[in-house]
């Protein structure tokens, strides 16, 4: 059977809904015969960016690529809880051999360990400003050094002022 290559709201919408179930692009068009070939889906993702560069998106207009942008920054948090449900899932821990002993499953959390920091990584690849590493500041006191860190009342309000103003903005 062919896959679709026709471009309808339903087809763009069955792709948004998966990447929002935290599957990659590649994936759903490998497995799901309703879904166009990953190459035509990149051909309208690059269609829907050539039109907004030539300013032929009418005002209020949502393509399909905005859609894929969002869903995309979504599935990142997607990521997250799923990494929390497969560092919290110790179902498979241990197994009871032929001899009814309890033992520890390595392999199995190893492999969980390797989930969990591979989704970590991708969402401080896709999403650094929420999910990368912060920056780190490094203080080395020995013993004729003290630090001290003291911050004026008017210094706090007006570092609070700017982080709301931040947030305001998001």
């Amino acid at each position: 059977m062919a896959r679709p290559s026709e471009r309808t709201p339903e087809v763009e919408q069955r792709i948004i809904e998966r990447i929002l179930a935290g599957n990659s692009l590649t994936r759903i068009c490998k497995t799901d015969e309703d879904v166009p070939a990953l190459s035509t889906v990149f051909k309208w993702l690059s269609e829907d960016e050539a039109k907004r560069r030539g300013g032929k998106v009418t005002p209020g207009e949502i393509l399909f690529a905005d859609q894929y942008r969002v869903a995309a920054d979504l599935r990142v948090d997607y990521w997250r809880e799923e990494a929390l449900d497969i560092a919290d899932d110790g179902s498979n821990d241990t197994y009871t051999d032929d001899n009814g002993d309890t033992v520890v499953n390595h392999d199995h959390i190893q492999r969980s360990r390797l989930r969990v920091q591979y989704r970590q990584w991708l969402m401080g690849v896709m999403a650094p400003k929420k999910y990368g590493k912060a920056a780190e500041t490094q203080v080395n006191v020995n013993s004729e050094t003290h630090v001290h860190n003291h911050v004026s009342l008017e210094r706090q309000k007006l570092l609070q002022d700017r982080h709301q103003a931040a947030l305001a903005k998001r």
